[in-house]
């Protein structure tokens, strides 16, 4: 089941939807320091390397290539020797999150840590924290902790430069 793309789905404009590995569990409180950094030091990551360049020469987009084929065959050997969690529908906003499981949700209300693995060649997770807003049909609403301002600042990078291809991949199916 895919989650509704529309906006109307969250309580606020920039989100996308994604299907990625992803786990919750009771959270004990909020995020640590050490949380933080890693999480900064994980979307500054996937950031640039979603990053696409400038054209150069032909000799540095093969060098470019060559290094994409690696990271990701990395990424696949990596993937296959970890334990992550199913891949579930999410629809991600930089405040509110949404996702789809038939099985195991949380409580309305309770507090949670969350797992999602945003890259397939990076298998570490971004960890956020928030309280469960709603669960119905299979769906659970979580409205996400405030992040640091430096974090907060790449997640919303993160979301809007996604949200950017969602909808520019739209008006392409749509031609």
């Amino acid at each position: 089941m895919m989650i509704d793309s529309s906006h109307s789905t969250l309580g606020m404009g920039i989100s996308f939807a994604l299907s990625a590995p992803f786990g919750w569990r009771a959270a004990s409180g909020e995020l640590t320091a050490q949380q933080c950094e890693e999480n900064e030091q994980l979307l500054r990551l996937i950031l640039a390397l979603e990053e696409h360049p400038p054209e150069h020469s032909e000799e540095l987009a093969t060098l470019d290539f060559k290094l994409n084929i690696i990271m990701e065959l990395l990424g696949d050997l990596l993937t296959h020797q970890l334990d992550l969690p199913a891949t579930v529908s999410l629809r991600l906003g930089a405040t509110e999150l949404v996702w789809t499981d038939p099985g195991n949700l949380p409580a309305m209300g309770e507090y949670i840590e969350l797992s999602i693995y945003l890259h397939r060649t990076i298998p570490r997770p971004l960890r956020l924290c928030g309280r469960v807003t709603g669960v119905e049909a299979g769906h659970c609403h979580v409205e996400l902790d405030a992040l640091p301002e430096g974090l907060q600042d790449l997640f919303e990078k993160y979301i809007f430069t996604h949200h950017r291809r969602e909808v520019a991949h739209a008006r392409n199916s749509q031609s």
